[in-house]
């Protein structure tokens, strides 16, 4: 019984994938297409079509960096994992500093000032997360908040 339940479940998993990567490819097409249009009519236009085209480089790579970073296994070196989440955040920041950059050129300039405030501080805080923050404190808060909850005792109204 339970190596039909286990081959059933695993079935699953890869249709499951299979949807998944069939989805990123059309997601992929369907980028790659809007970038080919937004070029063509920004072509006249060089820091319109250079932010386009960096856009579209920056979000390949990033989406391709963190592919990588999850088929990573457990035996991979904590060098080659820490490449890639350095990677990761240049690429994540990049992309946020270039939308900053662009809308703020559009927008009155104390408006402006705060975004760029905020494009800072989710860059400081990603920083913050990815590199000095060890994932044991996260799965550790996250365990205590979840057995607090599982230990609450509820009213008899809420028992209800």
């Amino acid at each position: 019984m339970e190596k039909g339940a286990l081959s059933e479940s695993k079935q699953s998993s890869r249709r499951r994938t299979k949807l998944f990567n069939f989805l990123a490819f059309v997601a992929f097409l369907l980028l790659t297409f809007t970038t080919t249009e937004s070029a063509y009519r920004s072509r006249h236009q060089p820091s319109a079509l250079a932010f386009t085209l960096f856009s579209y480089a920056d979000l390949v790579l990033l989406f391709h960096c963190l592919m990588v970073f999850e088929r990573l296994g457990p035996d991979a070196t904590p060098r080659k994992k820490e490449g890639l989440k350095a990677l990761v955040w240049l690429l994540a920041t990049a992309q946020i500093l270039a939308f900053t950059w662009r809308v703020a050129a559009e927008i009155p300039l104390p408006i402006a000032v705060a975004l760029w405030l905020v494009a800072g501080l989710i860059t400081i805080s990603g920083c913050y997360l990815m590199f000095f923050r060890s994932e044991a404190d996260v799965v550790d808060k996250c365990c205590l908040n979840c057995s607090a909850l599982v230990n609450q005792e509820l009213s008899p109204d809420e028992k209800v």
